[in-house]
């Protein structure tokens, strides 16, 4: 009787440590989603103040010039590389130097190249549409 009672408390007090680990780590979770949330919020707020202010070749200009940094620091962590959502980004990052006819940086062009075909972006389609109408 007394094991029985000692397992009962030692079941008990884990199931107990679980859901409190769990709302402990739910509520860390949600924090971090909500800064991220207000830095995207802060980031879109500046930008539009920047535009505004009617600086929007310098945004463009430190905007491109930082595309390699994200591109290098989604490369060379394993948990950035495997977010769903990396494919994406990184195609629109190639999106952007495919509109603006602009060279691929050397220190991401093989990242750039190793991408899996992506859909056809606007820009492709518009290129395709404009050589079809001459």
């Amino acid at each position: 009787m007394n094991k029985l009672k000692y397992l009962l408390i030692f079941v008990l007090g884990l199931i107990l440590g679980c859901g409190i680990t769990v709302v402990i780590v739910g509520k860390i979770l949600q924090r971090q989603d909500a800064d991220k949330y207000s830095m995207l919020l802060m980031d879109q707020a500046y930008l539009l103040k920047e535009i505004h202010l009617e600086r929007e070749d310098e945004i463009a200009k430190r905007i491109e010039h930082n595309l390699p940094t994200y591109v290098l620091a989604i490369n060379q962590n394993e948990e950035l590389k495997n977010s769903e959502l990396t494919q994406e980004a990184l195609w629109s990052v190639k999106s952007f130097y495919d509109c603006s006819k602009k060279e691929i940086p050397k220190n991401i062009s093989e990242i750039m190249r190793k991408l899996p075909p992506q859909p056809e972006s606007s820009c492709s389609m518009k290129d395709r549409k404009m050589n079809i109408e001459k």
